[in-house]
C-alpha cells in the first residue's frame, strides 16, 4: 500500500516509539513526501534534541530518509496545485501539495 507522509508524522516518529514508527518501518507500506519534509525537520533539530538524544534523532532520521521517498512536482502536476488548495482549505492550507 502506498502512504504520504507530512513532516508532522516523520517527525512524531522521531519523538516517540507507536503505531506512528510501527507503521512508517513497516514494510506493508510504500511511503512517500514532500521533497523537502526532511528540510523541514532538520531545521527544526534543537527543538527535537530537547526531547530526544542526538544520536537517536540521526539514527531515526537517516532511516527514515532511506524508507521514506521524497517526491517533486512535475509540470504536469502544476495543473493540479488551484483543485489540491481548495480541499486542503478544508483542513490545513499548508497541506496542498499532499493532495497532488
Amino acid at each position: 500500500m502506498k502512504l504520504i507522509v507530512d513532516a508532522n508524522k516523520i517527525a512524531s516518529r522521531l519523538l516517540r516509539y507507536g503505531k506512528v514508527r510501527r507503521i512508517l518501518f513497516s514494510s506493508l507500506f510504500e511511503l512517500h513526501t514532500i521533497h523537502y519534509a526532511f528540510q523541514e525537520i532538520e531545521k527544526h533539530e534543537e527543538e527535537f534534541l530537547n526531547k530526544v538524544s542526538k544520536p537517536a534523532f540521526e539514527l531515526i532520521l537517516a532511516k527514515a530518509k532511506l524508507k521514506i521517498k521524497a517526491i517533486r512536482f512535475s509540470d504536469k502536476d502544476k495543473k493540479f496545485i488551484q483543485s489540491a488548495k481548495q480541499i486542503a482549505a478544508e483542513f490545513d492550507i499548508k497541506d496542498y501539495r499532499l493532495l497532488l
